[in-house]
């Protein structure tokens, strides 16, 4: 008896964790028509107060962050700045265990020497996410400051900052967010790909190593001096080039037969496993036997390929769970009859292939409209403590 209860308290355990590890965290942003701003403030600023002066000049009326766990499609509100003189900037949101790092401002009402909206300088923030909705400033950011990513244990972040159209990319521990290391990109991308231009970064696995992802435009690719080899360049959080991910380790589908210069690899990351996933557009050939599209290629270090999963429409950005199992990301798709961009929020499974619809937003609405203009932004999965 005693036995079965053991196995019964450790299942659910196991079933909790399981739970947990597949729970994926989003921001919902709702930003005001002309039609639902007047509905708000009707007499503008004859009649407004001071705190209406200040919500008049949010950007946004309100973002919300939701946790949604797959098992049971549960959403939980974990963080709201309705109401609040703190303003998400939504673009620049990192998810931590329990907290996330946004980009924000922080907005008041003033009286002498003249009356009107205060606003501090754009900062990170550390936000709680277990509905206190509590936020304390971090650090200012800088000009042209890329959105910030967490290393998977949680203990590393990264951003990128445009300075004299030169990455610069710096290195804060966290949670003491000290200031680590800083470097210039170009010093690795020179000697290999001169003209390369970043398009995606983040870590490793083991969340010491930092992968670039690279590319080049026709235009600016100079036939004449050395060959530019685009890719995903490795580095080590110090700046150490540590080389390039192999292109040999994307294996394509047999039946496909186009030049592998027109075959476009995105690295989208690595798993707890240590496999690479990458996502691979196959250009259409004459050949209509060939294979097109878009697929997932899971590939080990070994140029071993484990799966190749096709897609229905291209990832882009995708945020791995930490158990390696699944895949989130934000697909558009055009509706009709009006032909007009609603969003999903979808999850693949990289074992079955199987992809699951958990969310849906609406086609923007016209400025008649009396309903708020909703954004979708994935921040990544909840971790575990």
């Amino acid at each position: 008896m005693k036995f079965r209860i053991v196995l019964l308290v450790a299942a659910s355990l196991a079933f909790c964790i399981s739970a947990r590890a597949q729970t994926i965290v989003f921001a919902l942003s709702y930003a005001d028509t002309p039609a639902t701003f007047r509905a708000r403030f009707p007499y503008g600023a004859l009649r407004a107060s001071p705190s209406d002066y200040v919500a008049m000049v949010r950007n946004l009326r309100k973002t919300e962050i939701y946790s949604l766990n797959l098992a049971d499609g549960k959403r939980t509100l974990l963080f709201s700045d309705e109401g609040m003189t703190f303003e998400i900037r939504p673009t620049n949101v990192a998810l931590g265990s329990g907290k996330a790092f946004v980009a924000g401002v922080e907005r008041g009402w003033r009286t002498t020497p003249s009356p009107g909206v205060t606003e501090t300088p754009e900062a990170i923030y550390e936000i709680t996410l277990d509905g206190s909705n509590h936020f304390r400033r971090l650090f200012e950011t800088k000009q042209d400051q890329s959105p910030l990513f967490l290393n998977p244990q949680g203990t590393r972040a990264v951003f990128s900052v445009n300075v004299n159209e030169q990455d610069v990319i710096s290195i804060y521990s966290v949670p003491e967010w000290k200031p680590l290391h800083t470097f210039e990109l170009a010093k690795i991308l020179k000697p290999h790909c001169p003209a390369c231009t970043l398009s995606s970064y983040g870590w490793f696995a083991d969340g010491a190593r930092l992968f670039f992802d690279v590319g080049i435009d026709d235009d600016d690719d100079d036939k004449s001096g050395p060959p530019n080899v685009t890719g995903t360049y490795i580095a080590s959080e110090e700046g150490a080039d540590l080389g390039i991910l192999s292109p040999d380790v994307v294996q394509l589908p047999p039946s496909h037969n186009a030049p592998p210069v027109f075959v476009t690899h995105h690295f989208l990351g690595q798993l707890p496993d240590g496999a690479f996933l990458f996502e691979e557009n196959l250009p259409r050939t004459r050949d209509a036997h060939a294979a097109h599209g878009q697929f997932l290629v899971i590939s080990d270090a070994n140029d071993k390929v484990q799966r190749q999963l096709p897609e229905t429409a291209p990832i882009g950005v995708g945020y791995l769970s930490s158990s390696g199992k699944y895949v989130a990301y934000v697909e558009s798709r055009r509706q009709t009859p009006k032909w007009q961009w609603e969003t999903h929020l979808m999850v693949k499974d990289l074992l079955s292939g199987e992809e699951k619809d958990l969310l849906t937003i609406p086609p923007q609405n016209p400025p008649s409209s009396l309903e708020p203009n909703v954004t979708l932004r994935v921040l990544g999965w909840a971790r575990n403590n």
